[in-house]
């Protein structure tokens, strides 16, 4: 087994991999797992994009910000953009996976992401880092809140 396919296969799917077997079973539903998987892949890439451009900074009142709040609002940004997205490419990954072998026990979503990563060599600091990378994007979040340019808005 390769490092992308071994790890958190329990005897007893979840409801991911229920779901990901239900379509699996439908007319087309192999092209769809392919498509979903695709996409989510897509999603994370876009995701990672997005923490190298910081465009998500165009969505603040940076004026209304010290020079220190623009910079801890940017890095915590791209931190969880990049935990997002490194998360949305295993889990597009892991779709693609069990389409391609026709085997809804690869399919993992958030859950089994996680499991799986706990039982990768390295797994638990691994997990430690996008944890936080989540809990970052969560501070971001706060920070939109209260300088989230809203339409109507003076830059």
């Amino acid at each position: 087994m390769g490092l992308l396919t071994r790890g958190a296969d329990s005897h007893h799917p979840d409801e991911f991999q229920q779901l990901a077997e239900r379509v699996l079973r439908a007319p087309a539903g192999i092209v769809l797992a392919e498509v979903a998987g695709l996409i989510a892949i897509a999603a994370g890439l876009g995701q990672l994009y997005e923490a190298y451009r910081a465009t998500f900074q165009q969505d603040l009142k940076r004026r209304q910000m010290s020079r220190d709040e623009q910079r801890v609002t940017q890095a915590l940004g791209q931190f969880g953009y990049v935990s997002r997205g490194l998360v949305f490419v295993l889990m597009g990954w892991f779709i693609l996976l069990a389409a391609l072998q026709h085997n809804a026990r690869q399919a993992r979503g958030f859950s089994g992401i996680f499991a799986y990563l706990l039982t990768q060599p390295y797994g638990r600091p691994i997990l430690g880092i996008l944890a936080l990378g989540f809990i970052a994007l969560g501070v971001h979040s706060l920070a939109l809140a209260r300088y989230i340019r809203l339409p109507g808005d003076r830059r």
